[in-house]
């Protein structure tokens, strides 16, 4: 069966991150490749590989735009990720860089080259009140979302800053959302082994490269299931290739004993497939022999990001006691009066017995189906 239009950009996508022989595309498949470079989070990376590959000089000059915009966006972010880092310091609180903001500014050939629309910061449950009271001074206000004590495990901070640039803050206290994974990897076990991050500044600490790989193959599969997205991608790729063989046998052992052996396994084997990631015989071996222990509700995200109702049954199992599945409940039918104003466009108060209503009846119907 012939490839598709979608799917020979895709490949020519993958073959630009992973170095392969770069032909010029035809001119004709020019708007499907930016478009998918665009989709897949990509774009700077394959600017710099076209441009090494000396294809047109017209689709290089196409890419520019974007690639400066990310420029520009990348230097206003560095400079407000340290200034946020030090007031955090100043109050007490350190937090850990995860996923693109911590790879940006260590693995990747500069930050511009890592596009992403947020910072994910990882502290204790205990500073999420501190977070909020230092960093309002500087601007930033909650994003209106649910969130919770139970439900969730994440809110939003966001600023625009004097130049008009938006500067969005993930506040998390759990690794992950879904229950089955959120205590995998905690806040203390990657503040033990952190590593500095010096181009932030001396307050910028993020997970070792061993425990880095297991976060990105986490991420993945608990928030986007079998997502072949070349950028998430090209993470695990770039940390595969910067691991020692120590620090493979620490992956392993760390994959193994929280349980996620295949969740990581699945994510060397997609870089591999598509990126050609290296990947020891060994390491796979052994991951695969550990697979076979893989929790049920861990293998349904494997196959593919679960139903709403799936992932809420699997987290009410995990939540000790009846008062907190209570809150769990109360959380997801009653979000804050806030965030019902917002998503609804209404400020009426005495609109919100009626938007609750709302919200419960269709919630329930996209839950079941």
């Amino acid at each position: 069966m012939p490839q598709t239009i979608d799917s020979l950009t895709d490949a020519r996508l993958a073959s630009a991150l992973g170095g392969g022989r770069l032909p010029p595309p035809p001119r004709a498949e020019w708007p499907a490749l930016l478009a998918s470079a665009g989709d897949h989070g990509v774009l700077p990376l394959l600017a710099d590989a076209a441009a090494a590959a000396h294809w047109d000089g017209d689709l290089i000059a196409a890419m520019r735009p974007s690639v400066a915009a990310e420029t520009a966006l990348a230097m206003l972010g560095e400079r407000e990720l340290r200034r946020v880092l030090s007031a955090l310091a100043a109050a007490g609180v350190t937090p850990i860089l995860l996923k693109g903001a911590h790879l940006a500014y260590t693995l990747y050939p500069s930050p511009d080259r890592r596009p992403r629309l947020d910072t994910d910061l990882l502290v204790t449950e205990g500073d999420r009140d501190a977070v909020k009271a230092c960093l309002a001074p500087l601007g930033y206000r909650q994003a209106p979302m649910v969130t919770g004590d139970v439900a969730f495990t994440q809110f939003q901070l966001c600023r625009v800053d004097e130049s008009g640039a938006s500067h969005t803050l993930d506040i998390h206290w759990r690794i992950a959302v879904p229950k089955v994974f959120a205590e995998r990897l905690t806040y203390h076990e990657l503040r033990r082994d952190a590593a500095a991050v010096p181009r932030l500044g001396p307050h910028a600490l993020a997970p070792s490269l061993p425990l880095a790989l297991v976060v990105s193959c986490l991420h993945r599969t608990a928030h986007h299931g079998t997502s072949t997205r070349l950028l998430w991608l090209y993470d695990i790729h770039l940390l595969a290739a910067a691991l020692s063989e120590r620090d493979w046998d620490l992956v392993v052992e760390r994959a193994v004993t929280s349980g996620l052996a295949s969740v990581v396994g699945a994510g060397l084997e997609h870089a591999a497939a598509r990126l050609g990631t290296p990947v020891p015989p060994s390491v796979r071996e052994r991951l695969d022999a550990a697979a076979v222990a893989t929790e049920p509700d861990v293998l349904g995200f494997l196959r593919g990001t679960p139903p709403q109702m799936q992932i809420a049954i699997s987290d009410w199992r995990r939540i000790p006691g009846a008062r907190a599945r209570l809150r769990f409940l109360q959380e997801h039918l009653f979000p804050p009066a806030s965030y019902m104003r917002h998503r609804y466009g209404i400020s009426s108060r005495a609109a919100l017995p009626f938007l609750y209503a709302h919200r419960a009846v269709t919630g329930v119907v996209k839950w079941l189906t």
